[in-house]
């Protein structure tokens, strides 16, 4: 027990308590129920034995009425303990669903609360769907534990009544469980070992099952024929798990045998012993039959006992691996909101020597980034794939902490302001754009979800973002995506596109951060896109991210990126009479149209 986690059993216990109170309580009280249930019928069915047994032998009137009478007894004690428990397993199963869904609700907060770099290395996904299945050992832990109390109690009660019959064959059935101990707690060692082993392959083998049943890849699936080719991938993933767990089944089959067998020889000598003194003895059938009760009881109570110890030790482990993933700098940091107020009065962001690397790799992205964004400034980002554009982006937004160098708010460390706050100036519209299976006017309002509905403001976005046709409240009410709804809007990507550029607008802040907005889209949006953009946030600060040169001509500023370094920073024209990076990428844009 020296490897029990006391914080992972103290956590259990509190976790499941908050979780569901009545669930709690019910699993305790059905434990009790068990043992007094078991050891009044073990005693019962030896007095009923016993009385049917002298009524039969001696054919006496009196004795059989005695009988009867003792079966009704006993019929309506089973009954009123049989509704008893069935009423308590009701409860116990109605409370454990509000208990899985407080619990993956738990989840899903710890996870929405992780830095997005989490998702960017394979290796974090793996301990992350091991922290997820981890945390099932908090509900375990705690019906270990109350296992192991229960088991234990009834153990002692088992090995009095034997004891006092018999003290050698009481120590015999304790001894003939011992073995099991150790065997099980090999092989449940073992099965967690292969099941984190195991990660990567069960997150392929979801990838290429999802590759299949997902509409994203259908209509590529079929018009390149790629059935057998990911096939084969599933085929060759499952393949390899299967020889891993095969290889864990025959060894627990060998270990279970072997256990087996030690067990049936130690039960042999215990109930040759039994017949022996019951023969000696001339003990009843009645007391015959109790005493192989309490006996088997003994042996069960001794080896749950004994398993809970090892599931315990498997399943704090488990809570702690949970708790330790979580508590990693992976989690965002909440400050004090009252320390912050005047960092977010907007006049300027800065950064400050500032360069980053991804998570699990050497190569910067960014290198010693210094520039300042002043308050109602609209400021692009330009620069060949992969010149660090979006991650820029991607750090003003907390995604990601700097490698090295800060950011400044207002001359305050934006790692000192409470995030929540920081994050409520901003509104993006990312590279990624999204759909929700939701309503049209959740879709827009899904930054502001929480606040009050404005239907006037969704429907000036929609048509900033020239998606005006039919506007109305039902339009409005329609689920994007036919996931749910066989009524719900089905939008192309440049529709999507232009939601997502709604969905930005909606959100009324001090900092509009756009990139790629016009990706998707055709020359005539394009144009009204930018003309939106510079229309609707004249007294707000604009940041912008845009391959397409010729729309940064009316922004106050250009930040031109090569190989995560700034080489130029100008407005459009100043950038183009220098003739340098920018003004060469924007004549090769100008000379293909």
């Amino acid at each position: 027990m020296k490897t029990v986690n006391k914080k992972a059993i103290s956590i259990a216990f509190i976790q499941i308590y908050q979780f569901s109170k009545l669930f709690f309580y019910s699993t305790i009280i059905l434990k009790i129920l068990e043992i007094i249930k078991f050891f009044s019928f073990a005693y019962i069915s030896k007095k009923l034995i016993d009385q049917i047994s002298f009524s039969i032998l001696n054919k006496d009137e009196k004795a059989t009425i005695d009988s009867i009478k003792y079966i009704v007894f006993v019929t309506l004690i089973a009954i009123i303990f049989v509704f008893t428990e069935k009423l308590l397993m009701y409860f116990t199963a109605k409370a454990h669903i509000t208990l899985v869904v407080r619990s993956r609700a738990y989840i899903n907060k710890k996870i929405a609360m992780m830095d997005i770099s989490v998702f960017d290395s394979p290796e974090c996904n793996d301990q992350l769907k091991q922290a997820i299945r981890d945390f099932g050992g908090v509900e375990a832990l705690f019906l270990n534990y109350c296992n192991i109390f229960f088991s234990f109690l009834s153990l002692i009660i088992s090995f009095t009544i034997v004891f006092l019959l018999q003290y050698i064959v009481a120590f015999f059935v304790i001894i003939s469980v011992i073995p099991s101990f150790f065997l099980i707690k090999r092989l449940k060692k073992k099965n967690y070992i292969l099941e984190k082993e195991l990660n990567t392959t069960d997150r392929r083998i979801d990838y290429y099952s999802h590759i299949f049943g997902s509409k994203q890849y259908a209509k590529e699936m079929r018009f390149y024929n790629l059935k057998d080719f990911f096939s084969k991938k599933y085929e060759n993933i499952s393949s390899y798990k299967k020889k891993k767990k095969s290889k864990f089944l025959f060894l627990t089959m060998i270990n279970e045998c072997s256990l087996s067998f030690i067990q049936n020889i130690f039960k042999l000598f215990v109930y040759i012993f039994v017949f022996l003194k019951v023969l000696k003895e001339n003990l009843t059938i009645g007391e015959f039959t109790y005493i192989g009760t309490i006996i088997l009881n003994l042996s069960q109570a001794t080896n749950s006992f004994l398993t809970s110890i090892n599931d315990i030790i498997i399943n704090s482990q488990k809570v702690k691996n949970f708790y330790l993933f979580f508590e990693q700098d992976y989690s965002l940091k909440l400050l004090n909101k009252s320390n912050m107020q005047n960092a977010l009065k907007i006049k300027s962001l800065r950064f400050e020597n500032v360069s980053f690397v991804y998570p699990n790799s050497e190569k910067y992205v960014l290198k010693n980034l210094n520039f300042e964004i002043k308050n109602n400034e609209k400021v692009a980002f330009a620069g060949v794939n992969g010149a660090g554009k979006s991650t820029i982006i991607k750090l003003i937004l907390r995604l990601y902490k700097p490698t090295s160098g800060a950011i400044y708010l207002n001359e305050v460390n934006i790692e000192e302001i409470d995030i929540t706050e920081y994050r409520a100036i901003f509104s993006s519209m990312f590279q990624e754009y999204t759909q929700y299976s939701l309503s049209v006017f959740d879709n827009i309002r899904i930054y502001d979800i929480n606040a009050k509905i404005d239907i006037n403001r969704a429907i000036k976005a929609l048509k900033c973002a020239s998606l005006n046709d039919d506007l109305n409240l039902t339009s409005l009410l329609k689920e994007v995506t036919k996931s749910f709804s066989e009524d719900g809007v089905v939008y192309s990507v440049g529709q999507l596109q232009k939601l997502n550029f709604a969905r930005t607008l909606y959100r009324q802040t001090d900092i509009y951060i756009f990139d790629e907005p016009s990706a998707s889209l055709d020359p005539f949006s394009e144009e009204h896109i930018f003309r939106e953009i510079l229309k609707n946030l004249q007294d707000r600060t604009v940041i912008l991210i845009s391959h397409r040169l010729g729309n940064l001509k009316n922004f106050d500023k250009i930040i031109f990126l090569n190989n995560g370094e700034i080489s130029e920073i100008g407005s459009h024209f100043g950038l183009i009479k220098k003739k340098g990076e920018y003004y060469r990428m924007y004549m090769t844009q100008f000379n293909q149209y």
